[in-house]
């Protein structure tokens, strides 16, 4: 038998949990995810770029919002404009940023309920360089899907879901 032949028979859980073993032996940090660990890089490397009109400079409480969920079309879409008006109107301290997708579908549910309302700010979509940015200085991400809420991870800042239905539990 060869060296390299032993390997073969580590049984496959062991194998899988041998390289993160490794890892912290070794003190890398990394979540087991690509996408959230090149974001983690990403948002602590990048610059704080300006956020849109409306929003206020240092805003203490900023709340990033995404849905566009294809799924999500129509009521429930309408549903989260509803619970962020809501929850605009009850805390005033907390402000919501809204990037629209440019989807028409998306704006015609969420435009008529929050244009215009204080605390929440509607914008064109953000390029990548301001999307972190945003992300970077957001206490919470709301989105109805893993895009903003799984970059958000670095500081274990809370990402519920806005649907009904999710794939699978994320920390």
């Amino acid at each position: 038998m060869k060296n390299w032949d032993k390997i073969i028979h580590i049984p496959k859980v062991t194998r899988d949990f041998l390289p993160c073993w490794l890892l912290c032996i070794h003190f890398a940090r990394a979540s087991g995810s690509t996408v959230v660990d090149v974001s983690q890089w990403m948002i602590s490397h990048s610059t704080t770029s300006p956020l849109p009109a409306g929003v206020p400079e240092n805003p203490q409480k900023l709340i990033l919002v995404t849905c566009h969920r294809r799924e999500n079309i129509g009521a429930p879409m309408r549903s989260v404009a509803l619970a962020i008006k809501h929850l605009s109107e009850m805390h005033p301290k907390i402000h919501f940023l809204f990037p629209l997708h440019p989807n028409p579908s998306v704006r015609e549910n969420v435009r008529p309920v929050l244009t215009d309302q204080p605390g929440v700010s509607l914008c064109e979509p953000l390029n990548h360089d301001e999307f972190l940015s945003a992300l970077r200085q957001s206490r919470f991400v709301l989105s109805d899907s893993g895009a903003g809420g799984g970059h958000r991870t670095r500081q274990a800042c809370p990402r519920p879901a806005a649907r009904d239905r999710v794939k699978g539990v994320r920390n």
